[in-house]
């Protein structure tokens, strides 16, 4: 008896295809849920946040060029933007308790553009990869076929 063939040709190459696609769609997904920050913080204006300084509400703060990260006396995270040159923001935190955290701005964006699209841009090479060896299929021998039958560890001549 003759068992059914799978389907040839067009229908079966777009079946591959949409798995593939459909496959790097949720990995994609998946990396951009992941990288997003578990905390979400809410955008405070600048004056309500010095206001909650004074009242010493503020717990800690970051400092990132003119952006200004930090969390609450309850734990909740916020930011703000500070404006150019305002030279006594550090002393207002400091006469107000304020655990203070400076970050360098000198480093490179491209650090992070490496850091953020390397592993998508290798998903997609390993994509095409997959693609093209499986649209080679049975036309190429594989590696062990290719090696020959006396290429085994446990193979001896006599």
């Amino acid at each position: 008896m003759d068992r059914p063939r799978p389907p040839k040709g067009p229908i079966r190459s777009y079946k591959n295809i949409l798995f593939w696609v459909a496959a790097g769609i949720i990995i994609i997904i998946l990396w951009s849920v992941l990288q997003t920050p578990g905390a979400a913080s809410r955008e405070v204006n600048f004056s309500d946040f010095m206001n909650q300084v004074e009242n010493d509400q503020v717990a800690e703060v970051t400092i990132t060029g003119n952006q200004i990260k930090g969390k609450y006396t309850d734990e909740t995270a916020f930011e703000t933007v500070s404006p150019t040159q305002f030279d006594d923001l550090v002393k207002i935190l400091r006469e107000h308790n304020v655990s203070i955290n400076v970050k360098d701005t000198s480093r490179s964006p491209w650090f992070s553009y490496l850091f953020t699209w390397f592993p998508i841009v290798i998903l997609i090479l390993f994509w095409i990869f997959f693609m093209r060896q499986m649209q080679s299929g049975a036309t190429k021998p594989s590696l062990s076929e290719r090696a020959g039958p006396n290429s085994s560890p446990g193979y001896k001549k006599k």
